[in-house]
């Protein structure tokens, strides 16, 4: 495991935590199904670019957050 797939898989539990949401709420909000954000989250795979989007939207959405401020606290 690379330390970059690592380290976006607790970025984003950390976001979804810090909104109180289950895996399940943000996973609908993101329009993903729960297994895929749990692997995601587990560092099981890496997101593809359509995932990235979706994410980035969904917190965007939840937070009131600038999508390129998302993008970057998740990517960095």
């Amino acid at each position: 495991m690379t330390p970059s797939k690592s380290k976006f898989g607790q970025r984003l539990r950390k976001q979804r935590e810090a909104l109180s949401l289950t895996q399940d709420q943000f996973a609908k909000a993101a329009k993903l199904t729960q297994p895929h954000l749990s692997k995601l989250e587990a560092d099981i795979r890496l997101p593809g670019y359509t995932t990235i989007r979706r994410l980035v939207h969904a917190l965007s959405n939840l937070t009131g957050r600038p999508k390129c401020d998302v993008m970057e606290a998740l990517l960095q």
